[in-house]
């Protein structure tokens, strides 16, 4: 999946755990990643991702295979399901 990437970046060889970091720096949601870092590598990982930056292109060639799933969770009202799941299209979450 990353051979393209990695062609790219032939003179610094960039890793998956990179890859995604760079990746959730994009997102107006993200406003910080939380690393979780068990191994001196994981907080390099991290610090090298910051010098990885994604085109467009490349996000959508990383996003490409995803299904966006819908998250209702906190939403317990069946009628509020219902329309909200008439508005995007989908059978409503849970049947």
């Amino acid at each position: 999946m990353f051979r393209w990437l990695r062609k790219k970046h032939q003179h610094a060889p960039v890793s998956r755990a990179q890859v995604a970091l760079a990746w959730l720096r994009r997102s107006p949601v993200v406003v910080a990643p939380l690393v979780g870092a068990t191994k001196p590598s994981h907080i390099d990982d991290a610090v090298a991702s910051l010098e990885v930056q994604l085109t467009d292109d490349e996000v959508a060639k990383l996003e490409a295979p995803y299904t966006p799933r819908y998250d209702f969770q906190g939403i317990s009202d069946d009628a509020e399901l219902a329309r909200i799941s008439t508005r995007l299209g989908i059978k409503p979450a849970g049947k």
